[in-house]
Parts: C-alpha cells; structure tokens; sequence
C-alpha cells in the first residue's frame, strides 16, 4: 500500500502541480530515475489515466493502418464524412511553417474547409492557385474563389493563376510564357504543402473511360496507374512530378469517392490523408 501512495503522490506533484521530476527527487530524496520508474507504474496500474479531449474523434486504429498500407506520412480517419473539412481545417495550420506557401485546388470538400478554418491574420501565409480554371463546378468551388478565400483566412498573400486549366499545346505554351500567369506558375517548385480534393472521374472533363478519380487535372485508374499522358500537354496545373516533389494533403471521403481515393493512395501523390472511416475501410480491403 505504501508504494501506490507514493505512486499517487508523485503523480499528483507531476500532473497536477507541475512540479518537474527533478524538482520532486530533490523533495523525496529519490533519484529521477525512481521518480520516472514511479509514474511509469501510476499509469501501468491505472493509478493515473490519461485522457485525451478530440475535438474531432479520429480513429486511430484505421489511421495507422492506412499508413502502414500505403506508406503516407500520416492519416487522419473521422467517423462521419461529413466532418472531414473539420478535420483538415484543424490540421492545415499545423502542417504549414510559418509565412510558408500553400497551394490550393479546387472543390466543395475544400470549399468546406476555407470554412472551418479560423481566420489568422498574423499568419503571413502565401497561397497560390495551383491549377487553371475548370469549366462546369458550383460556385464558390472553383480554384480562383477558393485560392483567394484561404489567402484571406490566413492572412497572406494571394498569387492567381488566371488562365484555364487545360488548352491547345500552342494556347498553353502561350499563356505559360504570358507575364500575368508565368510568375505563379514559377512558384509550383517552391510550396511547402499543396492541399488538394480527390476527384471522382466522372467530374474531370475528358477523363479517359478506365480513370476513377483524379488530383488535379491528373486521372488515374483503379490501381493508380495514371491515364491522361495527352492531357498533361495541355494542362495549366502543377506536374505530376511537381506534386511528388512537394508534401499532398488531401481531403476527401463520402461513397462516391471510395475508388478514387483508393486510386489516389495508389499512385503515390499524397502524403497525408484527411477521410472517413467507410473510405478508409474501402482502401484497406484492396477493392478496385
């Protein structure tokens, strides 16, 4: 009895007092060793618990697993898909240096997590518009509108791309070369982190017949082996070999994005992972 009393009072000096384990081996008259041995036991033999207060519940088991499979630098699994834009919006802050540079995409998933996002005026942070304008989506969806909604919540600097997403190879080389859009263009080797939607193919105009998904203008097969060679031509977006040079979040999830996700962890562009606990399931199970 008289070890878990000290196992106790240690723990309340530690946890509750603040007090360092240097500052309590000097009071007991214990090593540090002794003292860190004791509040390894407190909380081996649930003298001490810990509990951690999400303000998202993530699942940790799928999370680490997603990982594991795929081989991303981390992964964040909510239960509900619809709390996704939550989640990312909590974790963007957090991945981004200070007064670094973040490429933005296009979609309502990001949509959503401009609108979760705490405004930080002091945050310096530059956003550039990774890819060109894309005809047909809702608005307030589209790469323009959002680029410039995140320059705002994080107090940084915008730089637009204002040119569309694809073109003729003579167009795009053209506008390439243009004074307005070659300085953001420019900036596509020097970002600290691209945050980008997974799109499911019926979305991208022209995307091949085998394509389930795409990042960008870039589609990909159920495996992830992409399919639109031609169209990286014509494309006014960042490369394929741009995005694997530079660190991909992506926030996606809900039942029409199970393959493209899935796709999207397959062909080695992302880095980190925002999704659902269904769509996490999706790509663990290996279905096409």
């Amino acid at each position: 009895m008289s070890q878990e009393i000290a196992k106790a009072h240690v723990a309340r000096l530690y946890f509750e007092q603040d007090v360092t384990k240097r500052e309590i081996a000097q009071r007991l008259g214990i090593s540090r060793f002794k003292v860190a041995r004791l509040l390894d036991q407190a909380r081996s033999e649930g003298i001490v618990r810990v509990e951690i207060h999400d303000p998202v519940e993530v699942d940790g088991e799928l999370s680490r697993a997603l990982e594991a499979r795929y081989g991303i630098d981390f992964a964040v699994v909510v239960g509900d898909a619809a709390l996704i834009p939550r989640a990312t919006a909590a974790w963007l802050p957090e991945l981004l240096p200070e007064g670094g540079r973040l490429g933005v995409a296009w979609g309502a998933t990001l949509q959503q997590v401009a609108a979760e996002l705490p405004e930080r005026p002091g945050a310096g942070t530059e956003v550039v518009q990774v890819c060109g304008a894309v005809p047909g989506l809702e608005p307030g969806t589209g790469p323009t509108e959002l680029a410039l909604r995140f320059a705002e919540r994080l107090g940084g600097r915008l730089h637009a791309l204002p040119a569309p997403a694809m073109a003729s190879r003579r167009a795009r080389d053209e506008l390439l070369a243009n004074e307005v859009v070659r300085p953001t263009v420019e900036l596509f080797d020097r970002l600290d982190l691209v945050l980008a939607g997974v799109g499911a193919a019926g979305r991208l105009a022209g995307a091949p017949a085998d394509a389930v998904g795409h990042v960008l203008v870039h589609a990909f097969d159920a495996g992830g082996r992409f399919v639109d060679t031609a169209a990286a031509d014509r494309a006014i977006s960042m490369s394929r070999d741009q995005l694997a040079a530079t660190r991909v979040l992506a926030s996606a999830g809900g039942p029409a994005k199970h393959a493209a996700v899935r796709g999207a962890l397959c062909s080695g562009l992302l880095d980190a992972l925002v999704t659902d606990a269904a769509t996490a399931r999706h790509a663990l199970r290996g279905e096409a």
